[in-house]
């Protein structure tokens, strides 16, 4: 997601983009809901953030301006060579999991067909947003985002059977207050926050990676064991997608303030 696209006085989606990114933070939303099928507001997502561009290209909706299409158009781009990755990455990765029935059965891969769909929408969400504000605003506004879904999700997600309340929400709430900590941080200084963001996302990684070791029971039954790595690779790509190439955009954009 290249920060060289130079950063516009300030931007207002057009209408359309608009209400489609309501849907779209309305299906975030209820995609995070238990008891809900997750795939269904996974599509009402992916339909809010691609149809005005669908809809663009029929020639039905036109584009507010020549910046706006072609950033509509490199973010494309970044969404078609990350699902082309993630595709080619499969059968690649395949011999670490073949020894699952689910796998031999063509049932499980390392990117699951729900994966790419969401990382579909997170990448072209991501790509487009901070080339429209530019890479400290685009990652400011994105932060502010990540965490107002995450208080959405504290507050309408149920208490899980036996956790204390203050134990279930602290880890919550810490999250929050770094994501908007970093949001600020990559707005007024974007080199110490460009950083920040790489070092936070790097920790995460390591520590899921690290902490999916340790649970991974020996005795755990074999499909359970290859969801629960599959769901902590997953988890990383997108905390990567989110914190690190966001950081790296931050970074750039600082350097390039510098120069």
């Amino acid at each position: 997601m290249s920060s060289m696209v130079l950063n516009k006085p300030a931007r207002k989606l057009p209408s359309v983009d608009g209400v489609a990114l309501i849907i779209g933070v309305i299906g975030l939303v209820l995609n995070r809901l238990p008891g809900l099928n997750t795939q269904i507001w996974t599509g009402v997502l992916g339909l809010a953030v691609f149809g005005p561009p669908l809809l663009r290209e029929l020639g039905i909706l036109k584009d507010v301006d020549e910046f706006a299409r072609n950033i509509r158009w490199r973010a494309g781009f970044h969404t078609a060579l990350a699902v082309a990755m993630f595709v080619l990455l499969n059968p690649i990765l395949f011999p670490l999991i073949r020894s699952y029935p689910d796998a031999v059965w063509g049932k499980t891969w390392f990117f699951t067909n729900g994966f790419m769909r969401q990382t579909m929408v997170l990448v072209f969400l991501l790509s487009y947003l901070i080339q429209y504000w530019g890479p400290c605003q685009g990652v400011f506004r994105i932060l502010l985002g990540v965490a107002g879904l995450t208080l959405i999700e504290v507050g309408m997600v149920g208490l899980p059977m036996g956790y204390d309340q203050l134990a279930f929400t602290l880890p919550y709430l810490g999250l929050i207050v770094l994501l908007i900590a970093m949001a600020f941080l990559a707005r007024s200084k974007p080199q110490w926050g460009g950083w920040f963001l790489v070092v936070v996302g790097v920790v995460i990684i390591g520590a899921a990676i690290i902490f999916g070791a340790k649970q991974s029971d020996p005795d755990m039954p074999g499909e359970l064991r290859l969801n629960y790595v599959v769901g902590i690779v997953q988890v990383t790509v997108h905390v990567f997608l989110v914190l690190v190439v966001s950081g790296v955009s931050v970074l750039k954009s600082g350097r390039a303030e510098l120069e």
